[in-house]
């Protein structure tokens, strides 16, 4: 997989460029040019002079790991080759090149990673029909300590595509019975990716029962992530017996994620029922993410027929994020109503973040028939965030005609913050009366 080939890529690099070394022997010389090489991502070039290093420097300190980049750099080279056959028959080299690392030199701090590597080669090479090196994957499964976790996980991973009935329970056990949250992070992390019910079964099964409050939000990441119709029923059970209202959080932000109708009427009862005010506003914040046509409509009518301010103003601007113009003429309608002076604010600047010539019109239609002058500066100000030449004329207008000292100098201050030439000779005309 992607992440443990680049999560191995970094740790190595990294191992490298602390090697500290001298510029003063030959061999030093020939594996700094390798090194810079890998650098540049030059494989071929890299894989071809590491080779000759390891025929002309057989005593070299640097050999153990100059045998690991070999294998690499040659992997990679591989990648690119067209040819099936050359490709499995470079991978094959590779695969020798790691044995000899392992096999002579088997305390060196490479071996780890030469058993990974490995690990990831043989899986290509099964893939390409070259059987004999599942061995590798099997006996990467049967590691057992926490030091060859990683290299447990990759086989796990790896048997996972080429018989799931035998290394599922193998990944159950891990989750279960391992006592490393990070180790079982990563567990979580591959069976993710993996959408049938049995693997969304575990998923939930972590996700409820973890000792971790971080593997379960993990596990609940995952499911919501998945596009399994299962994964949607576990997080529907798993919500009214959450404890924590953080993971209550982490569900309503998974079930956000799916395009399940069951997982959207579930947010919409948070949001409309949920005893927790902080839980209905995460779920009508998520409504407007979601890509469901009944969003606004569900908003709308939160809007109207919940008393909570907190959530009416949440629902103003989850309103405002789903945008269009039935959503500009609602929140123009509530600038307009007797709603509270707060709500009609709120209404107020989060037209002024819609584009387009409407939106100035509508403020400045409601500034000529607003009699608070705080809410006539909010609309000043709304309308000054509209990058629009109506903008700038409408502004241009009130600091001409508004008889209020102190919003005719917001309308000036405003202009002032514009580059429009329009303004700016009207700000030059003031200057000069």
């Amino acid at each position: 997989m992607k992440f443990w080939k680049m999560f191995f890529i970094v740790a190595g690099l990294v191992a490298l460029s602390l090697a500290g070394l001298a510029a003063a022997d030959p061999d030093t010389e020939a594996y700094k040019q390798a090194k810079q090489l890998i650098y540049q991502q030059k494989w071929s070039d890299a894989a071809n002079l590491l080779k000759d290093f390891v025929s002309r420097f057989s005593s070299s300190g640097y050999l153990p790991e100059a045998f690991y980049w070999l294998a690499y750099s040659t992997n990679q080279w591989a990648a690119d080759i067209s040819d099936e056959q050359k490709r499995l028959q470079m991978q094959e080299n590779c695969m020798s090149n790691l044995d000899v690392l392992i096999r002579r030199f088997p305390d060196d701090r490479w071996v780890q990673d030469a058993k990974v590597l490995r690990v990831e080669i043989a899986q290509d090479l099964v893939k390409g029909g070259r059987t004999s090196y599942k061995k590798y994957i099997t006996n990467g499964v049967k590691s057992a300590e926490d030091a060859n976790m990683d290299l447990k996980l990759m086989a796990v991973d790896a048997l996972l595509q080429m018989d799931q009935e035998k290394a599922l329970p193998i990944l159950k056990k891990i989750l279960q019975e391992n006592k490393n949250r990070e180790i079982r992070e990563k567990a979580v992390f591959i069976l993710s990716q993996y959408d049938d019910d049995e693997s969304m079964r575990l998923l939930a099964d972590v996700a409820q029962k973890d000792a971790d409050p971080k593997v379960r939000e993990q596990a609940i990441h995952w499911l919501g992530q998945s596009g399994n119709e299962q994964a949607v029923n576990f997080l529907l059970q798993l919500y009214p017996t959450a404890v924590d209202v953080k993971v209550k959080e982490k569900i309503i932000f998974a079930l956000s994620q799916s395009d399940s109708e069951k997982a959207f009427a579930k947010l919409v009862e948070i949001a409309k029922s949920d005893g927790d005010g902080e839980l209905a506003e995460k779920a009508v914040f998520w409504i407007s993410q979601t890509d469901n046509p009944s969003g606004l409509d569900v908003l709308l009518d939160i809007y109207k027929n919940r008393g909570d301010q907190e959530l009416k103003k949440k629902a103003l601007f989850a309103i405002s994020q789903i945008g269009g113009e039935k959503a500009v003429e609602f929140l123009y309608q509530i600038a307009r109503s007797n709603d509270a002076d707060e709500l009609r604010e709120q209404a107020i600047f989060w037209i002024g973040q819609e584009e387009g010539g409407k939106s100035v019109e509508r403020l400045f239609d409601l500034y000529k028939e607003t009699k608070g002058t705080g809410l006539k500066e909010k609309i000043i100000f709304s309308i000054s965030q509209i990058d629009d030449s109506q903008a700038v004329k409408k502004l241009i207008e009130i600091a001409r005609t508004e008889k209020d000292m102190e919003l005719k100098k917001k309308a000036i201050f405003w202009l002032g913050q514009s580059e429009s030439p329009e303004a700016i000779e009207f700000l030059k005309e003031l200057i000069n009366q």
